[in-house]
């Protein structure tokens, strides 16, 4: 599921900008397979991608819009009343195969909401941090507090490395790079879509995924203002 992330954001922001209609085919296709496989994260990735560039193009392009949500809304009422039907079919090609989806099996026991014991790891972290609030673990702090354990939340990850006040100093410094980063590629309509792109990748999952060494799309943002001024 996150090795078809990036290809299906990618595909779906090329429809959008060129309206390719394999384009759109090919990330609905990813977008089945990582329903499938059961991996969630990347669909909400994939999800506030498409929502932005539709408030984006609401304006510069309504029927693109209407035609995308009118496609969307369709998906949602058949997943509704088709469930039964999708699984019987899903189940019958995969049996001929030994072939088992955990994506339907989440989906159709209703579990999709599942934190996958989250919570449980975020509540001994903080338990850890707080015993270090101020200066935290330093690198890779998080592993250190779980005792080599991941901590699967940058925003936890981040504090757990530079602690409270050091986290929040560095957010507040991501932001404001990232602010200045948008407002000067205003004019340049690739640049602005390749900051919206690394964006999605990991914002949408901070809180319940990842870590601060391993979200390259958070570094790439961080270095684009030194590779535009080289």
């Amino acid at each position: 599921g996150r090795a078809l992330n990036l290809p299906t954001i990618v595909f779906i922001s090329s429809w959008f900008n060129k309206g390719n209609i394999f384009d759109l085919f090919c990330s609905g296709l990813f977008c089945l397979s990582i329903v499938l496989i059961g991996s969630r994260f990347p669909l909400l990735c994939i999800g506030s991608f498409i929502l932005i560039k539709l408030f984006f193009n609401l304006k510069n392009n309504p029927k693109k819009t209407l035609l995308f949500l009118s496609l969307l809304l369709i998906i949602f009422i058949f997943l509704i009343f088709g469930g039964t039907y999708i699984n019987n079919v899903f189940n019958l090609i995969f049996s001929k195969f030994g072939i088992r989806s955990r994506g339907l099996s989440i989906l159709l026991s209703g579990n999709l909401g599942t934190d996958s014991g989250r919570f449980i790891i975020y509540e001994e972290l903080i338990s850890q941090l707080n015993k270090h609030p101020f200066l935290g673990y330093g690198a890779f702090g998080g592993i250190v507090a779980l005792n080599n354990g991941l901590s699967h939340s940058l925003i936890l990850d981040i504090f757990s490395n530079l602690g409270y006040l050091g986290g929040v100093l560095f957010l507040l410094w991501f932001i404001s790079r990232f602010a200045k980063l948008w407002k000067s590629s205003k004019n340049n309509m690739s640049k602005k879509e390749y900051i919206l792109i690394c964006i999605c990748m990991f914002a949408p999952i901070c809180l319940i995924q990842s870590s601060l060494w391993s979200a390259n799309y958070l570094w790439y943002l961080l270095v684009m203002p030194l590779k535009s001024k080289s």
